[in-house]
């Protein structure tokens, strides 16, 4: 769990001295240890009184600022205090009081609390206020290190705290946020050990309101909340990426969403999680991590994966990112992954540049294993045509379910041939890749290994992306360093797909056939 939330509560006389809280408050902040909230953060078309109620809702601390006007607001005291005590009495809450201003703290409803400074001393009364601030500052720091659990100094903590959800609009942030203070509490009663069916069927309540039309928007969460949604990266034609926060792991994932539409086909279902399946399976170090391969939330059908913080191959190139030697050697990089998954009887059938992320040492992942979708960019049917046109192989245009490990060669040698050209590659390049490739900033051999991977026919190409890429390091002169992430998954699920190679075998089928 990220920083827990202060409600900043005080009277409007009182804001300057709201603000220099916030200052002393700074480091606490930054390094995202509190999330501070106050009404000077409703923003324009909001609806004030729901807005506090929510925000008042999903605080961990309240810091009520006690001065004589503070007391004296009628509407601060219906509308932020009472539900304030009332979560101090359900123990929801923490209640922190700090005197602003001198007044007779006996008289006011929440006496009897600690209060801040520790001495007692209105903020104004102190010699020098700076002091006052930093006793007041000192004492939340200890109530935020109390409610984590951890004895050691916030400061000792880094990336903890979530990315702020990118929301679509005031409303859908309004319900977001209540959704947010719903599973915090849920939260506090599961560790205290109380029932939790009504905040059970408030969150249910506020997850269909934010779902309205059978969409996810930002600030929603898959997984019993877990994984909290901050944008989406990227939408295809069956799936949409989502950049979300993993509360459990503590960082960044991407989480695949099936678009819902398409979740009620079983079949569906299956090609979508089977690629998540043989993603996690591959451990190869050049395959983009599974974390989670399958998961179904509401009717939302979807697999969480390492969340690549380079980009793709694509937009590098785009942006002239990828010198020539750079390329080869992520090209190099991918041919191991597909090596490995075509001695598995695996092709993958959709390589491209797009599918190539970048982690953040800018090392290539590969991702998007064998996704099949009607109308989608990336897809088609079992029979018809799979891939994107620039970069898919001619006979994946006619019939996809027949390809073999040398669509892969193809796919991967023309994603080579725009990594090294660096820019969007001209049309004729499917009828001609030769003339494209001449014109490259690579050596002669290059070009002929090139050439070959990118052939018409698929008997003139590579038999497989071991082959190729073999034939492209001694070309191109490059020495790969020794491999150090690649990992065997110490179960024997790998066998599985073993099997189904050594059984294709048997069957005298085309080596590299797709499993099925």
């Amino acid at each position: 769990m990220a920083g827990p939330i202060v409600f900043l509560s005080f009277a409007p006389r009182d804001d300057g001295l709201r603000q220099e809280l916030e200052d002393h408050l700074a480091p606490l902040k930054r390094d995202g240890h509190i999330c501070a909230w106050h009404t000077r953060l409703i923003e324009p078309g909001e609806e004030p009184r729901r807005r506090v109620k929510e925000q008042l809702r999903a605080a961990h601390i309240v810091v009520l600022l006690v001065s004589p006007d503070y007391v004296a607001n009628d509407i601060i005291h219906a509308e932020e205090v009472l539900p304030t005590l009332a979560r101090v009495r359900e123990g929801s809450a923490l209640v922190i009081p700090v005197i602003v201003r001198a007044l007779d703290l006996q008289a006011t409803p929440f006496f009897g609390l600690s209060c801040l400074p520790r001495n007692g001393v209105a903020v104004t009364s102190w010699p020098n206020r700076d002091e006052a601030w930093t006793d007041v500052a000192a004492g939340l720091r200890e109530a935020v290190v109390k409610m984590s659990g951890n004895e050691a100094a916030p400061r000792h903590k880094v990336n903890t705290a979530p990315p702020a959800p990118r929301h679509e609009d005031a409303e859908s942030r309004s319900i977001a946020t209540a959704i947010e203070g719903a599973y915090r509490r849920r939260l506090a009663l599961v560790e205290l050990g109380e029932p939790t069916a009504a905040v059970d069927a408030e969150i249910l309540n506020l997850r269909r309101r934010l779902r309205d039309g059978g969409m996810l928007r930002a600030g929603d969460a898959l997984g019993d909340g877990r994984y909290r949604l901050i944008k989406p990266l990227g939408r295809g034609g069956f799936a949409t990426v989502w950049s979300a926060f993993d509360r459990e792991r503590r960082e960044r994932v991407a989480v695949k969403v099936l678009h819902s539409d398409l979740a009620r086909d079983p079949q569906r279902r299956e090609r979508f999680f089977r690629g998540a399946r043989v993603m996690a399976r591959l451990g190869h170090e050049s395959v983009v991590r599974v974390l989670c391969e399958q998961g179904e939330d509401g009717g939302f059908f979807y697999f969480v994966m390492e969340f690549m913080t380079g980009g793709d191959l694509h937009h590098a190139v785009i942006k002239g990112e990828v010198a020539p030697e750079r390329a080869i050697r992520i090209i190099l990089g991918i041919g191991e992954a597909l090596s490995e998954a075509h001695a598995k009887g695996i092709v993958h059938r959709d390589v491209k540049p797009a599918n190539i992320l970048l982690d953040e040492a800018r090392e290539p992942r590969l991702t998007d294993f064998d996704l099949v979708a009607v109308g989608d960019t990336t897809g088609g049917t079992r029979t018809g045509a799979l891939g994107t046109y620039l970069f898919a192989a001619p006979e994946q245009m006619h019939n996809a379910k027949d390809v073999d490990a040398r669509a892969d060669v193809y796919s991967l040698g023309m994603t080579a041939v725009f990594a090294l050209y660096g820019k969007g590659l001209p049309a004729v390049v499917t009828r001609r890749p030769e003339e494209v490739i001449a014109a490259l900033s690579c050596n002669k051999a290059v070009k002929q290994v090139l050439i070959r991977a990118t052939e018409f026919e698929p008997d003139d190409r590579f038999a497989d992306a071991r082959a190729f890429s073999e034939s492209l390091r001694k070309a191109g002169r490059v020495t790969l360093k020794p491999s150090t992430r690649s990992v065997r998954p110490p179960h024997s699920d790998l066998d599985v797909f073993e099997g189904l190679a050594r059984k294709a075998s048997r069957s005298k089928l085309p080596p590299g056939t797709p499993v099925r």
